[in-house]
């Protein structure tokens, strides 16, 4: 809990300091950001930032310990990413793909669509689950092993919340 009170004394510090004098921070962009003439009020900002170190801590955390158990259990690949420091970002991006930190996201349809012979309507509440797409044996062959081989146009088309194929979702089919 005292993380906690030292992040919101923090915020409110900052805050209080772009006030005075903004900058081009994230904190300065949300400040001057308004929806239909009404702005974060301090209380909002302040909880913002407490729910994004936590998402950033926890799914960061979920991820690198399942990748690095991953490369534990597979000495010859521990090898091969520790002798050749090039492979990293194919390491991490299969981590992504195999290890997503959520199982699943929630969004709402904006507009009516077809999805698959389905009719999801406007306001519709759909479930993003990372976990199938992940693997997908029709886009990831051997879907569940960990696999830095893979080719990289294929592993970074992995449904993690941070991109691939979530995000072009979202995009074409009208989703938020």
């Amino acid at each position: 809990m005292a993380v906690i009170q030292e992040v919101v004394a923090y915020v409110g510090e900052r805050t209080a300091e772009r006030r005075q004098d903004p900058s081009g921070d994230l904190l300065t962009a949300l400040m001057d950001a308004e929806v239909e003439g009404d702005r974060l009020t301090d209380l909002e900002l302040t909880v913002f930032f407490v729910l994004l170190i936590a998402a950033g801590n926890d799914s960061t955390r979920a991820t690198y310990t399942a990748t690095m158990l991953a490369l534990m259990r597979d000495p010859e690949t521990r090898r091969r990413v520790t002798e050749d420091p090039s492979l990293i970002p194919v390491a991490v991006e299969e981590g992504l793909r195999c290890f997503p930190a959520f199982a699943f996201m929630g969004r709402a349809a904006t507009r009516d669509v077809e999805l698959h012979g389905q009719q999801i309507s406007e306001g519709d509440r759909v479930l993003l689950w990372y976990l199938s797409s992940n693997r997908d044996p029709e886009v990831f062959g051997d879907p569940d092993r960990f696999d830095i081989d893979r080719p990289t146009s294929i592993a970074t088309r992995r449904s993690a919340p941070a991109g691939g194929t979530s995000a072009w979702a979202r995009r074409s089919r009208g989703w938020s």
